[in-house]
Parts: structure tokens; sequence; C-alpha cells
């Protein structure tokens, strides 16, 4: 977390929106790999956190923390899952599996970034089936078995048009300048 994202007004917004909308909806919230700036900011912004929301609330830094964190409110797999999600996602450059955080790995015994195994098999894979279905008009029996890909969140999506774009723009203004050349 980077000084910016600890303006007051930005926690105070947070916080209202969660007790304004998600009163009594939201489960927990665990922060890991906090930095000290954010800790510091914590300590006087719990101050104005309603008490059952603080009590929702867990910052976790160093893995031991986060890993006992995670064991007390996930089952193993999802826990396996979460912190080789967070080796791999510390890896500089990213990788290019974590970039393609939709799509289903190339080994099958390699991390999926998609979610833990059992979130892929009960969740992602049915839907997946069940859109192809209705999509495609094939029987069950004719879907692969896996699927190939599970479509991105939106914001990725939105991303990648937005550097298509800044790079089209950047290819278009090089043509130009090539042509003034002649």
């Amino acid at each position: 977390m980077t000084l910016s994202a600890c303006n007051p007004r930005l926690g105070s917004a947070v916080n209202s929106v969660i007790a304004t909308h998600y009163t009594e909806r939201l489960g927990n919230v665990i922060i890991v790999n906090h930095g000290w700036l954010f800790e510091g900011a914590w300590k006087a912004i719990k101050i104005f956190v309603h008490k059952n929301t603080l009590a929702k609330a867990r910052l976790a830094r160093g893995d031991n923390k986060i890993e006992k964190c995670f064991e007390e409110f996930f089952d193993p797999s999802l826990t396996r899952w979460f912190l080789q999600e967070l080796r791999l996602n510390k890896h500089k450059p990213m990788l290019p599996s974590q970039k393609s955080f939709w799509k289903p790995p190339d080994d099958p015994d390699s991390h999926d970034p998609r979610g833990c195994p059992d979130y892929v098999r009960n969740y992602l894979d049915p839907y997946y089936r069940q859109v192809v279905c209705k999509q495609t008009g094939m029987s069950r029996d004719e879907l692969p078995k896996t699927p190939p890909m599970h479509e991105p969140h939106p914001n990725y999506v939105q991303d990648m048009r937005e550097r298509a774009k800044r790079q089209q723009s950047r290819n278009q203004d090089d043509e130009e300048d090539i042509n003034q050349d002649w």
C-alpha cells in the first residue's frame, strides 16, 4: 500500500460506503503485507470505525502471521492457494500466468490463478459448461473436459483496451513522423 492510498478521505469514504450499504454484510477484512505507514494510519483511523466492523478486521504481516490468519478463516485448500498466489504475485516482473489470471494453467499440476481446486471444480467448470451449452447448443457429452478459459474480470479487459489504444496512438504518431521525414 502506498502513501497515496493512506488518504484519510479515502478511508472515511470506504468506511462510509461499508457502513451505509453493507451493514452486517462484511464477513472479515484481512489486510496482508501492509507497510509500517499504513499500520500507523490504521491506529489513527480505527478510532472512527464502528466496533463491529473493527472486530472483523485483521492485519497480518509476515509469512507466518499471514498463514496463521488464513488458517483461522479458510480451509486448507484455499489457504494453500492464497499463500501460493501471494508468493507468485511478488515475482518481478509479473509472471505471464499471473497476468492472464483468467486462463487455466497449461500444466494441470501447477498453480491455477483462477482459484483453488475446489473453487474451479465446483464453480468455474460448471459455469463454463452451462454457458457453453446454452450458447453453442452442444450436448454435455460434446463439451471439453477442461474449459479453455475463464472470462477475465471487466477491469482487466478495460485495462487491456486502454493499453491497446495508447499503443495504437503511439504507432500512428510514429508513422506520421516517418512520413514527414520523407
